[in-house]
């Protein structure tokens, strides 16, 4: 997959993939959790969509269309890498609020995380030819609207101490964004999905 010379076109003519991302998405039972924390909040605020939901791996930005095929192995690769670490809870977690967007941070306890981490580096060299220029910061931003800071409460580490361990994330999508005018600011198209499929009875 080492696909370093991206050639990206210039100019008219050229068919672009706009802010191409590879992400992994959550399972129905973690958006049941993630609902469950929203709805612990003392006040409402604007979840984004469903199938809006993601960790992101890598953002590649605008890519040129011959190279969709490129990207959608390297998001069908990079369900295969961490299929053998999907059966995790979601663990410890805590709500993080950067200016109007509020996020679910992530922490590496599991080693799904560590093994992410490992791939987000790999995928940045492989298809973009660089290292990352920040460390590996799994989080899914939940809401982009939110008007006023959260209390400091809200914000602590929220402990999962699951006795079963589940899929909590689905899989690995291949995604382009723009923005909009509606009010959560972003529409996500999904190019490709690639399920894990590990049977959720295992224990690992």
């Amino acid at each position: 997959m080492r696909t370093r010379d991206q050639g990206l076109p210039s100019g008219t003519g050229h068919t672009l993939l706009r802010r191409v991302f590879i992400g992994l998405y959550p399972t129905q039972a973690g958006l049941d959790q993630i609902r469950q924390i929203a709805t612990n909040l003392p006040r409402p605020f604007s979840l984004e969509s469903p199938d809006d939901l993601h960790i992101t791996l890598l953002f590649g930005g605008d890519q040129p269309e011959h190279r969709k095929s490129v990207w959608v192995e390297a998001a069908h690769q990079s369900m295969r890498e961490l299929e053998p670490f999907s059966l995790l809870s979601m663990g410890s977690v805590a709500l993080e609020q950067h200016r109007s967007i509020l996020v679910l941070r992530f922490f590496g306890g599991e080693k799904f995380w560590g093994e992410a981490a490992g791939l987000a580096s790999h995928l940045s060299w492989d298809l973009l030819g660089v290292r990352p220029s920040r460390p590996f910061w799994p989080h899914m931003t939940l809401s982009r609207k939110v008007v006023a800071p959260l209390p400091p409460d809200d914000r602590r580490v929220l402990k999962k101490d699951l006795p079963d361990r589940s899929l909590f994330l689905g899989g690995v999508r291949l995604w382009t964004s723009s923005p909009t005018r509606n009010p959560n600011g972003r529409r996500y198209t999904a190019l490709a999905e690639f399920p894990f499929q590990q049977d959720q009875n295992e224990h690992g």
